[in-house]
């Protein structure tokens, strides 16, 4: 019966000595600081994050997000040239005129060269041709969208010579 009592009383005895020299307690104290200094940056980054996301929505411009509209458009069937203008700016709330004839003489005409995406352009069926007959969006890289008839679709094609030569106008809503 006295050998157990003397037991336990000697491991316990050896095992909080042995912990005093390892000084666990500064080990953690030594953790805490650290991780506080892990979490600060963790909370800095998102904040840079988040302007870095919102800065390309601010510098989109209103003919971008009409060119964007005009895309989305590819490869469905709406009826005339004239409706996807239409929709394409009443989806990014402008209000423009139905007919290709109103379009034509709607916002700021600008020339070839300096066509932005968003632009609508105005053709007639050859260079002959000086009222609009159909037109499309300047989708940028010297391409535009448009519905083509022939194909009952919405295509996006190159800006070529025979499409320039073709052009009556081309007009910048803002």
């Amino acid at each position: 019966p006295d050998t157990n009592p003397e037991t336990p009383e000697v491991i316990p005895e050896e095992k909080p000595e042995e912990t005093p020299e390892e000084i666990p307690e500064e080990t953690a104290e030594t953790v805490e600081t650290t991780v506080p200094e892990t979490t600060e940056p963790e909370t800095t980054e998102p904040e840079t994050t988040e302007p870095a996301t919102t800065e390309p929505e601010i510098t989109v411009t209103l003919g971008e997000s009409i060119a964007f509209e005009a895309r989305v458009r590819l490869g469905t069937d709406c009826n005339y040239s004239s409706t996807l203008v239409y929709d394409a700016c009443k989806s990014v709330g402008l209000n423009v005129p139905y007919s290709v004839n109103e379009l034509a003489v709607t916002g700021v005409e600008v020339s070839a060269e300096e066509l932005l995406p968003g632009d609508v352009l105005f053709f007639g069926y050859d260079e002959n041709d000086t009222a609009p007959q159909y037109c499309g969006i300047y989708s940028g890289d010297g391409r535009f969208i448009y519905y083509s008839g022939s194909k009952s679709t919405v295509i996006e094609t190159t800006l070529n010579d025979y499409y320039r030569s073709c052009m009556v106008t081309a007009r910048r809503f803002a």
